[in-house]
């Protein structure tokens, strides 16, 4: 949190009523506590107990072991390609066997593997005796010093970078220093780029295919991660589709490829294997990549006609992968649907925002409004699936933030059906539309308590939808909104607080990030008491 929110509350040139002012002032007190726990929560981290002597590498029990390091392969490898699964089988009994003699990569990465794999576990089953959240803290610490030594040559190869991307993928879950992958991004695309990965193989003679493939897997993981990353902190990926030729991955199976393999022989594209959902990622890549650099290039005005055109581009390679994952639905899990859906859709979402927010005054942006809409409503009630929906319930980095340019667009869209109907006189007869979407609110109202009580501390998604939802029936039921709002922040603050309080011993090493609200603090802006939709939104990080 930056100085210029230490104080929080009206500001001096506030339009307030005194009693409206006077509620904020509480709300600020209890923020004010919530921040004093996230930052308590965070003493224990590893990388700030003075005189530490080494991490704790001391992997869970075999048999929990293998079910995690299972999980992980039938979930997140599918689409986050990194590893080849028999190598890695193999390397895995050898350490079981000798772990004494086993390289510092390879226990690594099988460490992280694990911690990936626990994260869609049920917690509360402690019969469950998966890794503690502590211990997995460390294991991220240590592969995060690891890669942070010099740069020796058991680090700077295919190995290091497969550590290096597990890194990155479990800091985003766990939320350890997830909202800052981006300048670790960087420096894994450096790396990537100094050892050629953004030539395809085929300009290194002699390069055994399985190399070859590892290669052309990890360069579009490391890419698909840099434009995650890009949209989330609203930075340049600094990648254009001109300054690489590497090829997608063969569509094979990762059992028809070993290092005796001297030919491949992909399958037919209609035909399910290991690297189809990738395959499908990466035909996705360049319209994605072209939206984040508009998106965040300096002194770039994006036009509506340009706007559309992105959309169009990100449709088309959309609705051409939900066709193809339709075609092999039983080889395809929820998760792997979710997971696949998530990763494209949020891209929708600020790419059509700034035309959404004027949507109510300038009819022909409708299109935005209903794209943002229809793309939030699926990010934040994906098919049904426990394991995804634990990931959405814990998960930092690129998850918090999909849900959150989420929250913003339902809210947005709830606020705009609202107003339309509210001067168009339809507000008590055409209820269905805007019942939905406060329907969704609830939900999400929900995931946030979920999340907080899974050791989120930034509670401003909670307070920002709980003033959401007050402003909507306040105006539903012609009353003034400024002290129903100022309310409910406030009520929604200590409700925040007291969840916090009574779980902070069970996560003290769990922290995604401090409690926290958008420069200017509880103030008319945020609150949206000018009842100007720029200001409210502008203020709360949507356009």
């Amino acid at each position: 949190m930056g100085a210029g929110q230490e104080t929080l509350g009206p500001q001096p040139d506030s339009t307030l009523s005194p009693d409206a002012k006077a509620v904020l002032v509480d709300a600020a007190e209890v923020l004010q506590k919530c921040k004093r726990l996230a930052r308590s929560s965070k003493i224990w981290r590893p990388s700030r107990l003075f005189g530490m002597q080494g991490y704790d590498l001391t992997p869970p029990g075999r048999q929990i072991a293998d079910a995690m390091a299972t999980e992980y392969f039938a979930y997140f490898e599918t689409t986050i390609r990194i590893l080849h699964i028999p190598s890695f089988w193999k390397a895995y009994d050898e350490f079981w066997k000798n772990p004494n003699c086993t390289k510092v990569e390879t226990q690594l990465t099988i460490l992280l593997v694990i911690a990936i794999g626990s994260s869609l576990q049920d917690r509360s089953d402690a019969s469950a005796a998966l890794p503690s959240i502590a211990q997995i803290h460390q294991w991220i610490y240590a592969a995060q010093t690891w890669l942070a030594g010099p740069l020796e040559k058991d680090r700077l190869d295919t190995a290091g970078l497969q550590v290096y991307c597990l890194l990155v993928v479990v800091r985003q879950i766990y939320s350890v220093g997830g909202d800052l992958v981006w300048m670790s991004l960087g420096s894994l695309l450096h790396r990537a780029m100094q050892l050629g990965l953004h030539y395809d193989p085929k300009h290194f003679q002699g390069m055994p295919l399985l190399k070859a493939e590892l290669r052309r897997r990890l360069w579009y993981t490391i890419l698909e991660l840099l434009i995650q990353g890009s949209l989330d902190t609203a930075m340049p990926p600094r990648i254009s589709t001109d300054e690489y030729d590497t090829e997608p991955p063969a569509n094979i199976d990762d059992s028809d490829l070993d290092a005796d393999t001297h030919a491949l022989r992909p399958k037919p594209d209609n035909e399910y294997t290991d690297s189809t959902l990738q395959r499908h990622l990466v035909f996705a890549l360049p319209p994605r990549i072209r939206i984040v650099r508009y998106l965040n290039a300096i002194k770039t005005d994006l036009s509506y006609p340009e706007a559309m055109s992105l959309s169009t581009g990100l449709n088309t390679a959309q609705r051409k992968a939900t066709v193809a994952l339709q075609t092999y639905s039983d080889r395809v899990s929820p998760f792997q649907r979710n997971m696949f859906d998530f990763l494209l859709r949020r891209f929708v979402v600020p790419l059509h925002s700034p035309f959404a927010c004027e949507a109510r005054t300038t009819p022909a942006f409708s299109y935005s409004l209903k794209a943002c809409s229809e793309a939030s409503l699926a990010l934040i009630s994906p098919e049904p699936d426990a394991r995804f929906a634990r990931l959405l319930d814990f998960a930092g980095g690129l998850f918090r933030e999909g849900l959150r340019s989420a929250n913003t667009a339902i809210s947005l869209d709830l606020i705009i059906q609202t107003r339309t109907q509210q001067a168009d006189g339809t507000l008590h007869r055409t209820r269905t539309v805007r019942d939905a979407l406060k329907r969704s609110v609830v939900d999400m109202l929900e995931r946030c308590d979920r999340r907080i009580s899974n050791g989120e501390t930034n509670v401003k998604s909670y307070v920002f939808l709980s003033m959401v939802l007050a402003m909507t029936e306040a105006m539903e039921s012609a009353e003034p909104c400024e002290m129903k709002i100022a309310q409910s922040a406030r009520d929604a603050v200590t409700h925040c607080y007291g969840i916090l309080e009574n779980s902070l011993g069970s996560f003290v090493t769990n922290t995604p990030t401090e409690a926290g609200f958008p420069s200017g603090g509880l103030e008319t802006g945020y609150l949206g008491m000018d009842m100007g939709m720029d200001c409210f939104f502008s203020d709360t990080g949507f356009s």
